[in-house]
């Protein structure tokens, strides 16, 4: 019964708190300065009305769908996928550093989709991008390879290998050492 009388008692203490009045004070130069505590000599004084603290209205939540259980598996898209860029068996100048690559994808990425991008078998990149670039690639030949990953990392489509040919200056000395 002692706990019930205190909790009541915190709360009409609370209470009272919250219905304090606001004093708002303006000083000589125009500002303006609100506060819990009368001012003195109650000047330029008065207890100030203010406005509720949230004056925007709430919006309704939009309906959540349910999530697809494991027997009701979404619809399979069938994408096709190819690389348009680098064409195949293309060179890459001693002066070009990176190597961009670009796919062109049918339909469009689906939610929770992803483009892995491959380089000599090895991953480089793993985006939601129709393009990405391969930074400082190395002397020689090399073969790109790009797949669409579902949710869960199976392989939905892929694009046939390119091959492309990285051309670097030589920094063997000519004519023997």
């Amino acid at each position: 019964m002692r706990h019930f009388l205190l909790l009541v008692t915190l709360m009409l203490v609370s209470l009272l708190t919250m219905a304090q009045p606001i004093y708002k004070t303006v000083d000589e130069e125009g500002r303006v300065t609100y506060s819990d505590k009368p001012p003195r000599g109650d000047r330029n004084g008065a207890s100030a009305e203010l406005p509720p603290v949230n004056n925007v209205p709430g919006q309704a939540a939009p309906p959540r769908r349910p999530a697809p259980s494991d027997d009701e598996a979404p619809e399979p898209v069938n994408y096709s996928i190819e690389i348009i860029a680098p064409s195949p068996d293309s060179s890459v100048p001693p002066g070009q550093r990176d190597l961009p690559i670009s796919v062109q994808l049918q339909p469009a990425l689906q939610p929770g989709h992803t483009l892995a991008y491959y380089l000599d078998g090895d991953p480089v990149a793993e985006t939601q991008s129709t393009q990405h670039i391969v930074k400082e690639i190395y002397r020689g030949t090399h073969t790109i390879r790009v797949e669409v990953l579902g949710p869960r990392g199976q392989v939905l489509a892929a694009t046939a290998p390119v091959t492309v040919h990285v051309h670097r200056p030589s920094v063997i000395p000519r004519g023997g050492s």
